[in-house]
């Protein structure tokens, strides 16, 4: 009778002292799932800022790439560097073909 008291009090110090483990284990837990939640918000807060900056770029390169198609259409595809040759082909580089014209057939 007197082992078994003794093993049924070792047995309860071993569950008291397991229970503060799962008590500590389960703080610990909430510390990290706290601290988890709180990146993932903010690493979805940057990631919003960044779609929102590039949607912003890609709607500045759309513009600047209508403005380019613009003034090119609106001059006749030709630009002549600034002034004519003797020849009358304009740009004075020589090669016939002009700035525009190679720098439109890069944008497509």
């Amino acid at each position: 009778h007197g082992e078994s008291a003794s093993q049924a009090k070792v047995a309860r110090m071993e569950c008291d002292m397991l229970t503060r483990k799962v008590r500590l284990l389960e703080s610990q837990y909430h510390a990290l799932e706290t601290a988890a939640n709180r990146r993932q918000g903010d690493v979805e807060m940057r990631l919003a800022e960044q779609a929102a900056r590039l949607q912003h770029y890609e709607s500045l390169e759309r513009e600047l790439d209508d403005a380019v198609l613009t003034a090119a259409t609106t001059s006749g595809g030709v630009w002549n560097g600034g002034g004519d040759d003797d020849d009358g082909k304009g740009g004075g580089r020589g090669g016939g073909g002009s700035e525009v014209d190679r720098a439109g057939s890069a944008l497509s």
